[in-house]
């Protein structure tokens, strides 16, 4: 097995089960627009298998990552991912957002959001008091109807700098002699920065 680095551990690194993972092209990529430094404190919400939660850790060694998650499956994949594959640095919090943030003391530098179950207007609406001014949103979604959410609620004040980007990712596969491009479900990474009206 590939000794564990960021970004981008290999898919198969990670159990998974029935849950949906990102992919490491996208998780590659989100981690870039989220600009985790060594000593960020990261979000992640709707955290799924931990693919993106454990990439997020070893992105900041010094920092931390709270990672969020609702669904039982899902939450002992994540915690069987942390604790193999992180530095030891993720609290992992068992609860729906946005209500499970009332626990928590704010300060964070990003926050990664891959699952929202249909609150991201609600999710996007509770983070400014919870984020560092400059903090860093990005949202990956799968369908129109999400990404236009995602791009309707970061395109308008605090927000500033939004940004969208769809990723479609081919992966070769051998036939004979021969390759083949095998196309991922094409993902959505809209991201954007709390700007200075935040503050006032």
């Amino acid at each position: 097995m590939v000794s564990p680095q960021a970004p981008g551990i290999p898919d198969d690194a990670f159990s998974r089960g029935s849950a949906p993972m990102s992919k490491m092209e996208i998780r590659a990529v989100t981690t870039a627009k989220a600009r985790i430094a060594c000593d960020s404190r990261v979000l992640d919400v709707g955290a799924g298998t931990g693919a993106l939660t454990v990439d997020a850790a070893l992105a900041c060694p010094s920092g931390s990552v709270v990672a969020v998650e609702r669904d039982a499956e899902a939450l002992e994949l994540l915690r069987q991912n942390v604790a193999r594959l992180a530095p030891g640095n993720v609290t992992v919090v068992a609860g729906e957002a946005p209500d499970a943030f009332a626990q928590f003391k704010g300060g964070f530098d990003a926050v990664l959001i891959g699952g929202s179950g249909e609150r991201l207007a609600d999710i996007v609406a509770s983070l400014p008091s919870m984020l560092a001014l400059g903090a860093r949103v990005v949202v990956n979604t799968i369908g129109l109807a999400s990404t236009a959410a995602a791009l309707e609620v970061l395109s308008r004040a605090p927000w500033a700098d939004c940004d969208c980007v769809q990723l479609n990712v081919s992966r070769a596969e051998r036939i004979g002699l021969d390759l083949r491009f095998v196309p991922l479900n094409p993902v959505w990474v809209t991201s954007a920065t709390l700007g200075e009206e935040a503050a006032r």
